[in-house]
């Protein structure tokens, strides 16, 4: 699927339909794969501007600094979201 965004998605079917032709028109291997949808985002202009927000937003969860008295190792586990199982002793 092709997601159009920002200013030139205002021009909806303007922009989409000669699209779609032109993609149906090159597109190889016709029969054995599907086409892709082309469609205009539900955001609009907003598109990439939330985009982008959502995007600042997960890598500042990512680098989030660990609190006081947590080692390094528990620091790649709050990062990874993932507990490991405890030793066993040998």
């Amino acid at each position: 699927m092709f997601v159009i965004g920002g200013g030139v998605s205002s021009n909806g079917e303007l922009l989409l339909r000669p699209a779609r032709t032109a993609f149906a028109e090159h597109l190889t291997g016709r029969g054995y794969r599907s086409e892709a949808r082309i469609v205009a985002a539900h955001l609009g202009e907003d598109a990439g501007v939330v985009g982008a927000a959502d995007l600042a937003r997960l890598r500042a969860r990512r680098r989030r600094p660990a609190s006081p008295g947590y080692s390094v190792r528990d620091q790649v586990v709050a990062r990874s979201g993932r507990r490991r199982r405890p030793r066993r002793p040998r």
